[in-house]
């Protein structure tokens, strides 16, 4: 046949599928109270409801293409590309954390907020002086330097590059 291959829609086109790019949708669904929260203090974003918060994410998400007869749904496969699972071992599960790999994956009005310092606890709002449960463990040093590099928007890349050449130059040593 003549007319070359068949066209496909670009990576900016939309088939048919209306929808928003995965932090877009993110952003949204933040709008929507119930579902997921950001903690501006922490730089994260909690899952507040899970199974309303994947049903809402399909709803709003771009769609790539149909899938094929019987391919398995997976609608946050590429969330990896936008934010880090911190705590929980799935995207739409209530009580998980993420966070933005980038600022601009940050709720707007937070995207440019790259403060290198640790995370300090404010002091509680309540006059009761009631403590916060358990909720200070969950910071570790280590997990703010981590914040700190993604806070810069430090590309992943260079670390493994970094970690990379270490270790050669550690075998390089060795031998």
């Amino acid at each position: 046949g003549s007319g070359g291959p068949t066209p496909r829609t670009s990576l900016g086109g939309t088939s048919g599928s209306a929808g928003f790019p995965l932090p877009e949708v993110v952003h949204k669904l933040l709008k929507e109270s119930s579902i997921i929260r950001w903690d501006a203090a922490q730089r994260f974003y909690e899952v507040l409801d899970g199974p309303l918060f994947e049903k809402r994410f399909n709803q709003l998400r771009k769609v790539r293409q149909r899938h094929k007869n019987g391919a398995t749904e997976r609608p946050f496969s590429r969330m990896h590309n936008f934010f880090i699972l911190k705590r929980g071992d799935k995207w739409a599960k209530t009580g998980t954390i993420f966070r933005p790999k980038k600022p601009q994956y940050a709720p707007p009005g937070y995207q440019n907020g790259g403060r290198c310092t640790p995370a300090t606890a404010p002091a509680p709002a309540s006059a009761a002086g009631a403590p916060k449960p358990a909720q200070a463990r969950r910071v570790a040093s280590e997990e703010e330097e981590e914040e700190c590099y993604n806070s810069i928007a430090l590309l992943s890349g260079a670390c493994v590059t970094a970690l990379a050449m270490e270790e050669a130059a550690k075998k390089a040593q060795a031998h």
